[in-house]
């Protein structure tokens, strides 16, 4: 792969700490991202010329890479993907589906793109930007593993992320093959995060629960992984 072109993409999910990891990825002496986090490339419509772009300014021998959390929720990205950058290493971040729809929720309210008269469970059952679609990590995965085998591809939980950040990004800068090494000092910090809880009314809890159960199922096939604490 050229040093115009990244080595690894970060695909999402959206609220899921993909700024942080961002952020300490950026810190790693051998690796360089753009200072633009979420370039979007893949669904944009802009040319390969501009993507190209975007990594002429990385200094040689530098693992190039970029974090675009909306790839995750793009129909058609993964085949766009693959044909540009297919030697190309992808990570994901996953959190509890619905307190990762609750937070876009508020992001979005926020942002103005949901108005603020529109409760949680009124969005989410119009799955309006996507909300309940996002959850759908199971289905997600399995679009990128058609173009990707699973050395490269890593699946990666929030959970994780907030027990252990030191081990989680230790994990990660071992999958893409550099030295683990980062600022103990930095690893507490929350970039980006609400100041509120993320966390589903009570009252809406079992019927959202309800709605994740089947793709959290096929997501503890796909990864060995025990997710019984995404419900409670």
């Amino acid at each position: 792969m050229t040093r115009s072109l990244p080595h690894f993409v970060g695909i999402g999910a959206q609220k899921s700490g993909t700024t942080w990891t961002w952020t300490q990825l950026r810190r790693h002496p051998d690796l360089w991202l753009p200072d633009r986090k979420e370039l979007n490339y893949f669904y944009s419509g802009r040319p390969e010329a501009w993507y190209r772009e975007q990594f002429t300014a990385a200094p040689p021998r530098r693992l190039c890479g970029e974090v675009s959390p909306n790839y995750f929720s793009q129909d058609g990205v993964a085949e766009r993907m693959h044909a540009l950058l297919p030697h190309a290493k992808l990570f994901c971040i996953l959190r509890e589906p619905g307190a990762r729809a609750y937070s876009q929720w508020k992001m979005a309210r926020s942002l103005g793109n949901i108005p603020g008269d529109v409760s949680f469970i009124e969005a989410f059952r119009a799955n309006l930007r996507h909300m309940a679609d996002q959850g759908d990590y199971a289905a997600r995965i399995a679009e990128f593993a058609a173009f990707y085998p699973p050395d490269r591809m890593l699946v990666t939980f929030h959970d994780d992320l907030e027990a252990d950040p030191a081990g989680f990004l230790s994990e990660l800068l071992a999958w893409l093959e550099v030295d683990v090494i980062y600022d103990e000092s930095k690893l507490d910090e929350r970039v980006a995060a609400s100041r509120e809880p993320s966390l589903v009314p009570d009252e809406h809890r079992d019927e959202v629960d309800a709605y994740f159960a089947p793709t959290v199922r096929r997501l503890e096939d796909l990864t060995g992984r025990d997710l019984s604490h995404w419900s409670s």
